[in-house]
Order: structure tokens, then C-alpha cells, then sequence
């Protein structure tokens, strides 16, 4: 797994009224009207959860698309959550079925996804859409599209996180980490990733 360090030389943002009231619908073709609508109105409660109960610090949530199962809010620190804290998140995402999930998640900082969220991305297979807010309510998506090729993604983020690790030492700074997002998103359509 990536090894990034924690500190974030992007500043903390603070949720308020209007980062929650800022967030849109957006139609994904991949899940459909009705359920684009639904994770609309998840993204809200998440946020909402982010400024309410974890002083604006990142929260995560996992959930089915067709059962709306959901593992537990996971409350996080400013730079990351940890979905292997959440035993029902876990349980979601590795159960034998063919129940494709959603994690969304919050940003304090401005940054779209994270290196760290390409590869948590690429990890789990049940995974079809990933949503990081950020605490201003700006939205980015990411989505499996059916051109998705796990195998070259993968080789693709760890050439790429190599390339951006300046010191060879196996860990990026979080300047080199996003550097390394930058690059990945640059190129995640050529491996059936599409951002938005």
C-alpha cells in the first residue's frame, strides 16, 4: 500500500450552511437517474456528518447500489479515514455478490482525490463509484466505466507513484503525492477511469 505522509501542506477548510446547500444531483451514467439522486442525497448527509460530529475532518461511507446496505460512518482525521476500522464497511466491500458499492467521502483541503483514494479505488473490485466533497461542497467523481482494466491501472499508479517518489525510499511526501494524482488522473481514461 501507499505510504504518504500525514501532513497536509493544503489548509483546513471549515463545512458551514452553504458548502452543504453548494452540493448539485449529477447524473452518472453507470448507476442511473434515480440513484444519482440518492447518492446526491447521501453526499449531503455525509457532509453534514463531517461538520456536525468530526469538526469538519474527513468521514467516509460505504453503501450497495441496489440493497442501500451501509457500513458505519467512519470519522477520520484532517488527511485521511481508514475503511478497514469499519467491520460492516469491510463486510460490504468483500462479500460475495454482485452488489457494486459507493464510497463517498469528504476533504478538508480543496484537492480533488488523493493518490491514496486511486489506490483504495483500484483495491476494492466491488467498488463502481467513488465521490470525494470537498468541505466547500465542490463534488468530484470517479467511476469504473466498462473499459475498466484493473491490471493496467494498478501497474499504471505504481509507475506513476515511483516516478514521483524523488527520494526512492518507498514513501512520498505529500507534495510527491499529489504530484502523483495529478499524473494518475491525467491518464486514468486510458485504463476505463473516468473523472469528473
Amino acid at each position: 500500500m501507499l505510504n504518504v505522509g500525514s501532513i497536509s501542506s493544503h489548509k483546513k477548510q471549515f463545512i458551514n450552511e452553504a458548502s452543504i446547500l453548494r452540493l448539485r444531483p449529477y447524473v452518472i451514467d453507470e448507476i442511473g437517474e434515480d440513484e444519482s439522486f440518492y447518492l446526491y442525497q447521501q453526499c449531503q448527509k455525509l457532509l453534514y456528518h463531517a461538520f456536525s460530529r468530526n469538526m469538519s475532518n474527513e468521514v467516509a461511507l460505504v453503501y450497495t447500489v441496489k440493497e442501500h446496505e451501509e457500513g458505519n460512518y467512519i470519522l477520520g482525521t484532517q488527511t485521511n479515514t481508514d475503511l478497514e476500522s469499519d467491520t460492516k464497511t469491510q463486510q460490504i466491500l468483500n462479500k460475495k455478490d454482485d452488489n457494486i458499492c459507493i464510497l463517498l467521502h469528504n476533504h478538508p483541503t480543496d484537492l480533488s482525490f488523493s493518490i491514496e483514494d486511486f489506490a483504495e479505488f483500484l483495491l476494492y473490485g466491488k467498488l463502481k463509484v467513488m465521490v470525494a466533497i470537498t468541505n466547500s461542497g465542490e463534488q468530484y467523481f470517479m467511476t469504473k466505466t466498462s473499459d475498466y482494466d484493473r491490471k493496467k491501472a494498478v501497474k499504471k499508479l505504481i509507475e506513476i507513484s515511483k516516478i514521483c517518489d524523488h527520494n526512492n525510499d518507498g514513501k512520498l511526501t505529500r507534495s510527491e503525492s499529489v504530484q502523483a494524482a495529478k499524473q494518475f488522473e491525467k491518464v486514468a481514461y486510458a485504463v476505463g477511469i473516468r473523472i469528473e
